[in-house]
């Protein structure tokens, strides 16, 4: 029970997380755009610039995704050695139940 109370946690975490990140990134597309289309430039300009942002708003996507990506395998390790030490403690427990 308190490790599914756990997980739900970890769960809602990540959710918030991620929420956050997608509410960061669609900030700041939205400011990038508005500042390029509020700046007196020409049309090869403005093109040139909508796609430089846009290249460097995909590079920062990319690396907050390996960012997230990583933490996730971090995690996942992190439940993998909890499950191995409650296997371990429950196996104790069962040996020490048979052997009463």
């Amino acid at each position: 029970m308190e490790s599914q109370y756990r997980e739900h946690r970890h769960s809602s975490s990540f959710s918030a997380f991620m929420a956050t990140i997608g509410s960061i990134v669609f900030g700041a597309l939205i400011g990038a755009a508005v500042a390029l289309l509020m700046a007196p430039k020409s049309g090869e300009e403005l093109r040139t610039d909508l796609r430089e942002g846009a290249n460097r708003m995909s590079e920062r996507i990319s690396d907050t995704s390996h960012e997230v990506v990583e933490s996730m395998r971090d995690k996942i390790s992190q439940i993998g050695r909890e499950a191995e030490k409650m296997g371990e403690k429950a196996q104790r427990a069962a040996e020490d139940i048979a052997e009463r």
